[in-house]
């Protein structure tokens, strides 16, 4: 078995792969590691493939483990159009590996809703360009950050377009303008591209998932699907 290892801006998600069957996903915050090093601790995998958005690991989590970093030099089964390569985020390059797997004929369109709002186009087996834009908490901190009086709310499920309260009307200014933001990404790429597929990604994606009137594919652990995939292409090409 394979330890894919994701550190997020949020949190640390951990996967372990068997081939291509994913046997277990495993959460863990970023102040405390001991159920990281529990887990590194609890057999010998056979490769440990990290991605750390942050840099934010320390390597006494990994004293006397051998592991396998991702990096902007590391053969990839995905093209990437972007420049430089290095400035693009391990997470995005991930999801493009895990898009291209997904539907390998159909142009993707990827949309990760965590501490930003990314949205990645990956056609042909190459990430052709994309967008980042402030996320759903980050949106509600900033507008009770940089202003005297609006309170600091937290995200909902279900919200009024057009609020009757501050409350409402800042949850409507934040999660339905997120909506529109997307849909209006959406129906932009879809006229360039009719048989797009459409995938549905980050830590809030629940939020948004029924709000949505295009037609997705919801995958949660698309990052951690994307890093297997680099460690399989890898695997192959050393062999």
């Amino acid at each position: 078995m394979n330890l894919l290892i994701d550190s997020g801006n949020t949190c640390i998600k951990t996967a372990g792969f068997t081939g291509r069957k994913m046997v277990f996903v495993k959460v863990f915050n970023h102040e405390d590691s001991r159920g990281l090093v529990k887990l590194l601790k609890s057999q010998a995998f056979n490769t440990i493939m990290v991605s750390d958005v942050g840099n934010t690991l320390n390597k006494p989590v990994f004293k006397g483990i051998k592991i396998q970093k991702l990096h902007s030099g590391i053969p990839l089964p995905v093209k990437l159009n972007y420049r430089p390569k290095s400035n693009l985020g391990q997470d995005r390059i991930c999801n493009a590996a895990a898009a291209s797997f997904l539907f390998p004929k159909n142009p993707v369109l990827i949309i990760d809703c965590g501490s930003c709002l990314k949205t990645d186009l990956v056609i042909n087996s190459e990430f052709t360009g994309g967008s980042i834009s402030p996320g759903l908490s980050m949106r509600y901190r900033s507008l009770h950050e940089f202003t005297a009086a609006l309170p600091q709310l937290k995200p909902v499920k279900n919200f009024k377009h057009l609020g009757n309260s501050t409350e409402s009307s800042i949850t409507s200014g934040v999660q339905a303008g997120m909506v529109a933001e997307i849909e209006a990404k959406i129906k932009f790429v879809r006229q360039q591209s009719k048989s797009l597929k459409i995938i549905l990604t980050g830590g809030d994606w629940h939020f948004f998932v029924n709000q949505l009137k295009s037609v997705i594919f919801v995958a949660p652990e698309l990052t951690l699907i994307g890093l297997n995939e680099i460690l399989l292409y890898n695997l192959s090409s050393s062999k």
